[in-house]
């Protein structure tokens, strides 16, 4: 049976970078609060405007990567509306009232879609998620790219070679990755396209084979043994 052990838990490290990124933006909107108390006090002062629009880039630059894409999209646009203030393109004071209350509403948003994409993981892990089997006959790659894929909630079960792939024929997974050189020994010197088209003509999921060269004969062969592509 495919190797199924020392499985990190899906989505565990996703999870650890979005709560570790909340956390930040509870520093953020601190921040913000203090400069925004600067503000009404003074709404043309330059050293304000200057750290307004170095919190905004900050967040602008950084929410989308962590799934807080409307945050990060009305950063963005408050980022460009002090940008021109500073630049004096537009005359001092026209940030629009509320800026920062908007601000808190995109990151409520946003929150709301987080919990859900999380708690959607999490369950996606407990009742199992699709399964992926790679077939590499480099463990460390092999490791690598299970890793990966498990942090997105995939279920990776790892062969080293067609022999193994043979041997599991009962239970066939939802997609194959395949390093199109895992033939084994026996089989070397083999028509790559015409060896794999024998094997893969008893799986019905896609198959996607894997390897350094992308060529176009490397992709050609990948076709032509019944797989979708080569990564």
């Amino acid at each position: 049976m495919p190797d199924s052990t020392n499985s990190p838990q899906p989505g565990n490290r996703l999870e650890q970078l979005k709560e570790a990124y909340k956390k930040r933006l509870t520093l953020e909107f601190a921040r913000l609060r203090e400069i925004e108390s600067h503000l009404l006090q003074d709404n043309t002062r330059q050293e304000s405007l200057d750290a307004l629009h170095s919190a905004l880039h900050t967040i602008a630059g950084a929410a989308g990567t962590f799934g807080f894409h409307t945050l990060g999209e009305a950063a963005r646009e408050f980022e460009q509306r002090v940008a021109k203030q500073l630049s004096q393109t537009e005359s001092l004071g026209t940030l629009p009232g509320g800026w920062l209350n908007k601000l808190q509403i995109a990151l409520d948003a946003d929150n709301s879609k987080v919990k859900h994409s999380l708690e959607t993981t999490q369950q996606r892990g407990i009742e199992g998620g699709p399964t992926i089997w790679l077939v590499e006959r480099d463990n460390m790659l092999a490791n690598y790219a299970k890793n990966q894929l498990t942090s997105f909630g995939f279920q990776v079960h790892c062969l080293s070679d067609a022999n193994e792939l043979e041997k599991c024929r009962s239970h066939p997974p939802d997609l194959l990755l395949i390093d199109h050189h895992a033939i084994g020994a026996a089989d070397f010197g083999a028509d790559l396209a015409v060896f794999w088209k024998a094997i893969l003509s008893n799986y019905d999921c896609p198959v996607f084979f894997t390897g350094a060269e992308e060529s176009f004969n490397a992709r050609l062969q990948a076709l032509r043994a019944g797989g979708r592509g080569i990564l």
